[in-house]
């Protein structure tokens, strides 16, 4: 066992053998991964929520994929601009420290120079996730948390195929050492009373928004108020937005090196964190889901006359090759789409590049499937 003090973007109370990791995880969930778990269920909630309300999965790079296509319907607007007002809070009041990499651990030089020789490999990394989300048609959120909350094989594949291409980029392209993640098992410290204490009150939070808007709109709802109800919808796409953007943060996901962790299995380095958080967000939504969805006990959302989910079953090649392209940027940087817009309110130049590289895979992605469809009418 080695003590580590010392590394970029996230805390590490020591060091184990990777052979030592599952009876460590199995016997230490609390209090070592007590953050990551709040917040995966913070996610479950939310997600299960959206969907009895509102009738819509919480897919990020849907929502943004939609915007950068010209389709500025309230809710992406709403929803994303939740996004990043959580993003806000989080660095202004709540938690300045979900953003980048812990001053405890790095100093500002050693910060400044991770980001000036990393500037490629977050564009291209923003590049891949943009072109790779458009063409899977999700990413962590609607594969990997909605999509197999509903038993999909597509998501289950999909989410199969970038988790593996993303531990095979993070291998090759040395994402454990540009984030200064040290070899072997990453044990993390015991979270401070008062980060758990904000985690319990945003989990709290969380599900008592779901529930009040809930109950508002089965109120307004009976009584035939259809401009109250469409208010409420609006109000619950953005605060599902703010609500998960908070649960991303205080689980640890807006930090780059958490996910690199994750995705270093096959470098040697490996931080069970992302896994609780999945885990702690499939723990809700999966019930959550099948009740709503199988029971036969629901009917419709809240707010509209049918759900709105993905109809696609078909694995095609376009599924399969998208999800590893998205998982190839993931690994390069350790940012999806989501935490890549909490993370805006850090203003640093890694999300911005981040970000504004996601954009314009995105749009190279339509611009192309325009052009084809261009030609293909023209035949």
């Amino acid at each position: 066992r080695s003590t580590c003090t010392r590394a970029a973007g996230v805390a590490i109370e020591a060091t184990l053998p990777l052979s030592e990791a599952l009876p460590f995880v199995l016997s230490h969930i609390y209090p070592h991964y007590l953050l990551p778990l709040l917040g995966g269920l913070t996610l479950g909630v939310l997600v299960v929520g959206q969907l009895i309300i509102s009738g819509k999965v919480v897919g990020i790079s849907g929502a943004v994929r939609g915007l950068v296509e010209g389709q500025r319907t309230p809710w992406r607007v709403l929803f994303v601009g939740g996004l990043i007002v959580g993003g806000m809070m989080l660095r202004f009041s709540l938690f300045p420290g979900a953003f980048g990499p812990d001053p405890i651990y790095t100093t500002a030089a050693e910060s400044a120079e991770l980001v000036a020789s990393g500037m490629w490999r977050l564009g291209a990394a923003g590049l891949l996730v943009g072109v790779g989300t458009s063409l899977g048609n999700g990413c962590t959120s609607g594969h990997g948390i909605c999509g197999n909350a509903r038993l999909s094989l597509r998501s289950f594949i999909s989410t199969c195929t970038f988790m593996l291409f993303g531990a095979m980029a993070a291998a090759a392209l040395n994402t454990t050492r540009f984030e200064g993640l040290p070899l072997g098992f990453i044990v993390p410290p015991v979270p401070e009373q008062e980060m758990v204490t904000l985690a319990t009150r945003v989990l709290g939070a969380a599900m008592a928004f779901i529930v009040t808007m809930a109950s508002v709109t089965h109120l307004w709802a009976d009584q035939g108020k259809a401009k109250v109800v469409a208010l409420a919808q609006d109000v619950t796409d953005f605060g599902v937005g703010l609500f998960f953007a908070l649960g991303l943060g205080i689980s640890g996901m807006t930090q780059p090196s958490k996910v690199a962790g994750f995705l270093g299995i096959l470098a040697g380095t490996f931080d069970a964190s992302l896994m609780f958080v999945m885990g702690g967000a499939l723990l809700l939504a999966l019930p959550g889901y099948q009740y709503v969805l199988r029971s036969g006990r629901v009917n419709h959302p809240m707010t509209c006359s049918a759900f709105s989910l993905p109809t696609s079953k078909e694995i095609n090649l376009q599924l399969v090759g998208g999800s590893a392209i998205f998982g190839l940027g993931w690994g390069l940087a350790g940012l999806c789409p989501g935490p890549g817009l909490v993370g805006l309110a850090s203003f640093s130049a890694s999300n911005l590049t981040f970000v504004g590289s996601m954009l314009m895979g995105m749009a190279l992605v339509k611009a192309i499937q325009k052009m084809q469809a261009a030609s293909f009418t023209n035949v």
